[in-house]
């Protein structure tokens, strides 16, 4: 193929590389990836060519994805439509927002579809100013809201309207005035969003290298590139060699994550414990397990227990389950699921320097699930960090 051709020959694969594709029933498949077609997705393996239907197909691993939230310094940039971009350098004006995102280029955005815009400084992350605009309440709301830091290392904010953005200064209307604020003090530009339409079902998700991900409503790969199409971008052709996963969004498949639970009932050892966390782990970074970050699932620790009501809808989940890399080496914790109060399948334990496990259930009848992290064999709570990636409710 061309592209990988040309790559072989810059030095940048010495060898053909290795992907993972996960299936629906969580099942995984190697080899290197060379094309993506509507109907399927193609590998080349050692010994032999495969083609798997692509809408078995939930998610495309070719490489590690940076976390750009958790960089110093690292601006970021958030449409309507979901898309996150890691820009190194952001500016605004006449109402366009212009970024310049490491493998994909110089892009150009309507403000109208932008959400958010991070401005960290060299000894700040976009989870940090994420943490601060929490602990001081300051939410988007139907105008747009300027976020500083002040001296003494609160935020404060302002409402009104983002007029402009450069390398010096963000000049933001207020009080019908126009003002000046130095850019190193501006830490986010949260865009009101009244009247904004909502964004479009995606049919899966690009991520790159770099972190920045991009939801698109069609994809195929031939040896011309990674070609998609997207709101925010419209057309857009990407080197592979820069992406790290493609997700692939099903009618017949619902991310876990993404539910809310109608029950929670948690608690440490000894009293109050970790909160569960959704996208996170139970300490605030990302999940991450074997030295590989994902960027969906849940964050529990012992001891925690999520219902959810699924009315019967389902007929099987299937996740990865594990302890996640930043927790104490003592962790040891068990996982149980029960379907209407019935265990579904043996408990799993789980322990630091374990691989993650595969889990798969069946739901058919199933009105009730309920996600139950235990004490383990130890008996305690310490470092009992885990992580359930990729899980997946499929009908």
């Amino acid at each position: 193929m061309v592209w990988l051709s040309v790559m072989m020959a810059a030095g940048l694969w010495a060898a053909p590389a290795t992907h993972t594709v996960e299936m629906v029933d969580a099942a995984t498949v190697e080899g290197t990836l060379t094309a993506v077609t509507a109907d399927k997705v193609e590998l080349q393996s050692k010994d032999a060519k495969q083609s798997l239907p692509r809408e078995q197909v939930v998610r495309i691993t070719l490489a590690e994805a940076d976390d750009p939230t958790a960089r110093l310094g690292k601006a970021m940039v958030m449409t309507l439509d979901g898309a996150q971009l890691a820009a190194d350098s952001v500016t605004m004006d006449q109402g366009t927002l212009t970024a310049a995102v490491a493998g994909v280029g110089s892009v150009q955005l309507p403000i109208a579809q932008v959400k958010a815009v991070y401005l960290p400084d060299a000894g700040t992350t976009v989870q940090d100013i994420r943490l601060k605009c929490e602990e001081f309440k300051i939410v988007a709301g139907a105008q747009d809201v300027l976020v500083a830091v002040k001296k003494d290392g609160g935020y404060v904010s302002v409402q009104g309207a983002v007029k402009a953005i450069d390398a010096a200064q963000v000049t933001f209307n207020w009080k019908d005035t126009d003002r000046r604020s130095a850019r190193d003090t501006v830490r986010a530009v949260l865009l009101g969003q009244t009247g904004a339409a909502a964004p479009a079902r995606a049919g899966g998700v690009v991520t790159l290298r770099n972190g920045s991900r991009l939801p698109w409503s069609s994809l195929t790969m031939d040896a011309k590139g990674l070609g998609l199409e997207t709101a925010a971008f419209k057309r857009l052709t990407l080197d592979p060699a820069g992406v790290a996963e493609i997700t692939f969004i099903s009618d017949r498949v619902t991310d876990l994550a993404e539910l809310a639970p109608d029950a929670v009932e948690q608690h440490g050892l000894l009293g109050e414990g970790f909160k569960y966390r959704r996208g996170r782990s139970v300490a605030g970074g990302p999940l991450r397990m074997n030295k590989k970050t994902y960027a969906s699932g849940l964050g529990l620790h012992s001891f925690t227990s999520l219902s959810y009501n699924l009315d019967g809808r389902y007929r099987r989940l299937a996740a990865l389950v594990g302890i996640d890399d930043a927790a104490a080496a003592a962790a040891d914790a068990t996982l149980v699921v029960l379907g209407d109060d019935k265990p579904l399948g043996q408990p799993l334990r789980l322990r630091s320097a374990q691989p993650p496990q595969v889990l798969r259930v069946d739901l058919a009848g199933v009105k009730r699930l309920t996600i139950r992290v235990e004490f383990g064999q130890d008996k305690l709570d310490v470092g009992d960090h885990v992580d359930i990636v990729a899980a997946r409710l499929i009908k």
